[in-house]
């Protein structure tokens, strides 16, 4: 008898816990945004990726050039000075793009999720997550942060 006593409490209270947690997960609103899309969409994000493949050419220029110098070059001792320039030179711009493009790239993401969260305010939303992490259920507003973002 004691058991059954025990039993039934056990079964009440994860009916109690079953029914809380399906009123609280009714009552969320969730958001999917398509982030793959917005980034390749969005403008501010190709003006970075445009200057990163701009850079990325300029160092293939500089390679080849530093190829055909070194080539040139008289002596070993000179190739050996001109490829530690070179390699200097090239880390240096290297150092600089990079920087450049994480300054870049931090904004776009900034802007990105600053009108998510924007779009999530005003239309209510109590969750938004990536649309790629999801198999099924809540709202697509890609097209919303698109819109937004413009």
């Amino acid at each position: 008898m004691h058991r059954f006593k025990l039993f039934v409490t056990a079964l009440a209270v994860a009916i109690v816990l079953l029914v809380t947690n399906t009123t609280a997960f009714a009552e969320q609103k969730i958001g999917l945004v398509d982030m793959e899309k917005v980034l390749n969409n969005y403008d501010k994000a190709k003006a970075a990726q445009a200057d990163l493949q701009a850079n990325q050419e300029e160092l293939q220029k500089m390679l080849i050039d530093a190829k055909k110098q070194i080539d040139n070059a008289k002596s070993d001792k000179d190739k050996e000075k001109l490829q530690q320039e070179i390699a200097d030179k090239i880390t240096q711009k290297s150092k600089t793009f990079k920087e450049n493009f994480t300054q870049k790239w931090e904004v776009v993401e900034n802007n990105v999720l600053s009108t998510i969260k924007q779009v999530a305010d005003s239309e209510d939303y109590t969750l938004v997550m990536d649309k790629q992490s999801v198999i099924a259920g809540g709202d697509d507003i890609t097209d919303k942060v698109m819109s937004a973002l413009k």
